[in-house]
């Protein structure tokens, strides 16, 4: 082969490197969002934060890494800086790397999240959205509009053939299977016949319209004064558990909607704020009878409301009772409400935003409620007659229950629960008499905040487990009659950890903190909580059970008096730990579960005096001084005395029958 051959070789290998990497060049695609206004924020302050979170890691085409992040977490991929003038909040217009041409996968979708200045979660831009390659500019309608097929639009109920062929035939002209579609659709229907092959995608614009509430054959009026009520019942039936689509505006509804014991989906894809009086969302108005229900779902295993806002009293008289009742069938169910707004004026005492298995035949299970705001009244005050605004009943087999990214405020009781495998996160309470009441099963509260809140939580009768973790629980226009944690209606196993308990105020020495049942078989574990300005904080009635606590005030470590199989009814207290007196070789430990060693010069203690059957002691060597003596009265575990090292500490258990101090550790 001749060398010329060879250099021919060499240039056209240079070519397709060169023409390579202007391909990777056009297709380095950086999208430019415009900026946006979001009306009648009423987060206080001037500035939040819009969050982007990737649904997976991904390389961008121009060989930007993109990481994923969980909502809620602190692994944004993008924090934009909003401002706040007045109740108007803008989102400034900034680049986001596209989706759709990643250099390793193109499944890839963002999420945006708007936080306030206090960095509180508020409510979903546009969730699970993928951004496409062109055009060079776009808006967030745009990218609303696009996305229909993912997860926060309908999702998760498709159409059958012969719902698809019914509005079809005979109605629209045969377009091209490409006609209409609006970005990415997966089919998930056959075509409707082989001479009118139209294939349907998820977010085809036509399957979408199907059942919006404002087009043909329905023509809801959204100006709330035309009756929108049999307008939007027509859509639900006609529907039968394919989404129906409510666009923005302000519904009149006179007599209460039902799923007519089919599965149901509605849903929009706005952003629901903490007003109703929004140009960006459907409001459902309630004009109907007082103590009606405005939308009762009965016998249906799927159900998904989404982006919908609720007004339960729009002229401050009568009222609806519940604006979302839901009872499921025995067995596997599902229930979502996601991002919605309930909002009831304060004027009736039975009110309860979303009730949950009212009736003896409910079976509720797998129920997730997120990203939803619900306040019983606009006057932030307490007041007893505001009613609840989740409510889960007595008759509930509910299981597997999700409460996540709720704002629950001004009510009488904010969340009532009854059931297993209870969980509510991420989530405030505020302005409201009980934060809690458990009805009956248990309950698991992990970081929430409580402000304003008379009684945290309460039992109604025995309670399986209440686990408390990573919460704060201040400000709490506490009642010195009232504890702030009530389980006296039965026995309770109950955790606190990780938690803070006031905001740094006195509490006052006649607050009761815990009261529990005597008589009943209660436990409690408690470590690593902060009490600020701890004086003397009270336990009632504890019953009999065991007690394990180690947490922390801001004036020094404590311990609560802790005993094994004998707390006995009467008033039960934390209290400071005690550093006894240098020289001292049988201290006194009778009003304490742990004490600080303060010797300047050798002492051997011989004996704790004042110990109870069960007590546990914890001895918090603040020297290098100290030995505490093996003999009559204590029993070491190595048989020898221990000399103390500075810092250590060693817990020792006082039994009655041999009258002595037993090391554990």
């Amino acid at each position: 082969m001749s060398p010329y051959s060879f250099r021919f070789r060499a240039l056209i290998l240079t070519a397709l490197l060169f023409l390579l990497v202007c391909t990777a060049t056009v297709n380095a695609t950086t999208i430019t969002i415009s900026s946006k206004t979001v009306p009648n924020i009423q987060w206080g302050g001037t500035t939040a934060t819009l969050r982007i979170y990737s649904s997976q890691n991904f390389m961008a085409s121009d060989g930007t890494p993109v990481l994923a992040g969980t909502v809620g977490s602190t692994d944004v991929y993008l924090p934009i800086s909003c401002t706040i003038s007045g109740t108007t909040l803008t989102v400034p217009s900034f680049t986001l790397q596209s989706t759709l041409d990643g250099a390793d996968r193109t499944d890839a979708l963002y999420t945006a999240v708007f936080y306030d200045s206090r960095g509180n979660q508020k409510s979903i831009l546009l969730g699970n959205f993928a951004v496409p390659a062109t055009p060079a500019t776009t808006t967030w309608d745009a990218l609303a509009i696009l996305n229909r097929s993912q997860p926060g639009s309908p999702g998760e109920t498709y159409s059958t053939t012969a719902q698809v062929r019914a509005p079809f035939n005979g109605v629209l002209p045969a377009p091209k299977a490409s006609d209409g579609v609006a970005g990415m659709a997966r089919v998930s229907v056959p075509p409707v016949s082989s001479s009118n092959p139209i294939a349907v995608g998820d977010n085809d614009r036509r399957l979408l319209d199907l059942f919006n509430v404002t087009k043909y054959p329905y023509y809801a009026t959204p100006n709330d004064s035309t009756d929108d009520t049999a307008a939007i019942q027509a859509a639900i039936t006609a529907a039968g558990g394919m989404p129906v689509y409510i666009p923005p505006g302000q519904y009149k509804i006179t007599s209460g909607l039902n799923n007519s014991g089919a599965p149901i989906t509605l849903w929009n894809e706005s952003a629901v704020g903490e007003d109703t009086n929004q140009t960006n969302v459907p409001v459902l108005n309630w004009y109907g009878a007082a103590g009606g229900t405005m939308l009762a779902i009965r016998g249906a295993n799927y159900i998904k409301i989404q982006g919908i806002a609720f007004e339960g009293c729009p002229t401050g008289t009568g009222g609806a009772d519940a604006a979302i009742s839901i009872d499921t069938p025995a067995g596997e169910a599902k229930v979502i409400i996601d991002s919605c707004l309930i909002n009831f004026n304060g004027v009736r005492s039975t009110f309860k935003a979303i009730s949950l298995s009212p009736t003896a035949s409910a079976n509720n299970e797998n129920i997730t409620i997120r990203n939803t705001y619900i306040k019983a009244s606009n006057t932030f005050s307490l007041a007893a007659s505001r009613g609840s605004a989740i409510y889960m009943g007595n008759n509930s087999q509910s299981d597997v229950v999700v409460f996540d990214h709720v704002w629950l405020r001004a009510c009488n009781v904010a969340l009532r629960t009854y059931g297993q495998n209870i969980t509510i996160r991420d989530s405030f309470i505020d302005t409201s008499n009980v934060g809690i009441s458990i009805g009956s099963g248990d309950l698991t509260v992990d970081r929430v905040h409580s402000e304003l809140v008379r009684q945290f939580a309460r039992s109604e009768g025995g309670i399986n487990q209440f686990v408390l973790t990573n919460s704060a629980i201040v400000n709490g226009a506490w009642d010195v009659a009232t504890p702030i944690f009530d389980f006296t209606a039965g026995g309770a196993a109950l955790e606190f950890r990780n938690n803070q308990f006031g905001n740094g105020a006195a509490f006052d020495a006649a607050q009761v903190f815990l009261s529990t049942a005597t008589g009943q078989n209660n436990s409690l574990y408690s470590i690593n909580n902060v009490y600020p300005n701890l004086t003397d904080l009270g336990f009632n009635g504890l019953g009999q059970g065991y007690t394990s606590c180690h947490d922390r005030g801001l004036n020094g470590e404590i311990t609560y008096l802790a005993w094994a199989g004998c707390l006995h009814g009467g008033t039960f207290r934390i209290q400071p730990t005690s550093s006894f007196a240098g020289g001292a070789a049988t201290p006194l430990v009778s009003s304490h579960s742990s004490i600080i060693t303060s010797n300047s010069s050798p002492v051997t203690i011989t004996n704790f005096v004042g110990g109870r059957n069960g007590q546990v002691l914890i001895v918090i060597a603040g020297d290098a001084n100290t030995t505490i003596k093996n003999n009559a009265n204590i029993v070491t575990r190595s048989g020898a005395n221990i000399t103390c090292g500075n810092g250590l500490t060693y817990t020792f258990i006082y039994t009655s029958s041999d009258s002595k101090w037993h090391q554990v550790n």
